[in-house]
């Protein structure tokens, strides 16, 4: 969750920001095929990230580090902190 969040999340965003400025810097067309086909893979991995691997990935962080559920969520149990 972690590295998701602070590593692949910007990076994403990175790669967009420089695609775009390197498409208007080189005179490039956004009609070519490989920048739509890029595009439309960029949509696809932001989309795959943050709806089904975001989420698990946040559940199995907060299973493996004791966080409960409910009111106290963001606590970390005395029996999560023993396995340890």
């Amino acid at each position: 969750a972690w590295i998701g969040t602070r590593v692949y999340t910007p990076a994403l965003f990175a790669v967009l920001g420089f695609g775009i400025a390197l498409i208007e810097k080189g005179s490039l067309g956004w009609s070519s095929f490989w920048i739509d086909f890029a595009l439309a893979g960029w949509t696809v991995a932001a989309v795959v990230g943050v709806g089904f691997v975001g989420p698990p990935a946040r559940n199995i962080y907060d299973q493996i580090h004791g966080v409960v559920e409910g009111p106290a969520r963001g606590w970390r149990t005395l029996a999560a902190a023993s396995v340890r």
